[in-house]
């Protein structure tokens, strides 16, 4: 059957419990409970504590653990704790069929009031009278004294608090920590995984702050559709300034210019850089037509043509995307 929630775990005040442990839920319970590093706000619902180190259950069983599901636990002052699933694991009609009561896991402080609770167990009879998932119909309910914790009658607290926060059990001298000293520690565990929560965070901050900014300037270099079009622009302009001392060196060759030594020089110039050292260059007399032949006819030129014009002409020919073989000189 499905039950309503949320549904009581722990009474207010002294907590009677067939396991003989003076419990108080009060003030300390509030005040940990609101602490910003409070841990256990949304706990398991387990099936016999087999979540918490130190039960039976738990001893004999491996993760993952199965449960029954997740919830939020709510103080309720001057009444008691209250727990409400949040998502069932189990579908809860499957979960609660071979269940009675609920037994919640209270950590005590060395005083005897309570500071967590660590999860909440279904179990077939719970330790603390009346907590149960159908007041109606139970058992305990009605006869408190008969209400015994079978499945988890030797819980650890201290040993699962110590265990929840990779503390060590014992000091290097092989003695048994005091619960000062596991209090403290538990604090310092708390401050830890606090900074490095923090710390995790604001590196996550500074990740998402540098590629936000790689995006925005690949947005800004891409702004005109075309993710090329400055790497285009300058092929495009590299591609004129050769054209350009293509042509600087041709009108030299036909002065007469001696250029020889220039030309190995004449990428590393710009084009006007190189006409101003090819004006450098004295021009000599070089006939590129014959004379005029008897009888008073031109004929066409019959130039020849250098080898290294020709490679010349066909680098100028290449850079404009022409085909070499069909270009008229």
């Amino acid at each position: 059957m499905k039950f309503t929630w949320p549904k009581k775990i722990a009474p207010w005040g002294d907590v009677p419990n067939a396991n003989g442990k003076k419990m108080r839920v009060g003030a300390a319970f509030v005040k940990a409970f609101y602490n910003a590093l409070h841990p256990w706000r949304h706990v398991a619902l387990d099936f016999n504590h087999n979540t918490f180190p130190g039960s039976d259950e738990y001893k004999a069983t491996a993760e993952p653990r199965n449960v029954a599901a997740f919830g939020a636990l709510e103080i309720r002052e001057n009444d008691g704790v209250y727990f409400t699933p949040t998502r069932w694991v189990t579908p809860e009609e499957e979960a609660t069929k071979n269940y009675e009561d609920l037994s919640p896991v209270l950590v005590p402080d060395a005083n005897g009031d309570v500071i967590a609770v660590m999860s909440v167990g279904l179990v077939r009879n719970g330790a603390i009278p009346g907590i149960t998932l159908d007041p109606a119909n139970a058992f305990s309910a009605a006869f408190p004294a008969a209400s015994t914790q079978t499945h988890n009658p030797h819980m650890d607290y201290k040993k699962a608090l110590m265990e929840a926060y990779g503390i060590a059990a014992k000091k290097a001298d092989g003695a048994d920590l005091t619960d000062d000293e596991i209090e403290a520690a538990v604090k310092a565990a708390k401050k830890k995984k606090a900074d490095d929560d923090a710390k995790a965070k604001e590196d996550a901050d500074k990740e998402a702050k540098a590629k936000a900014e790689a995006e925005k300037k690949a947005k800004e270099k891409d702004k005109d559709g075309d993710g090329g079009a400055d790497h285009k622009g300058e092929a495009m302009g590299a591609r004129m300034d050769a054209l350009e001392r293509g042509r600087a060196i041709d009108r030299a060759r036909m002065e007469g210019r001696d250029i020889g030594v220039l030309e190995k020089f004449a990428d590393k110039l710009t084009p006007e850089e190189l006409a101003a050292e090819i004006a450098k260059c004295p021009p000599g007399a070089v006939a590129f037509s014959p004379a005029v032949p008897e009888g008073g006819k031109n004929t066409p030129s019959t130039e020849t043509v250098s080898d290294a014009r020709k490679a010349s002409r066909e680098d100028m020919a290449n850079q404009l995307g022409l085909d070499p073989a069909k270009v008229k000189w």
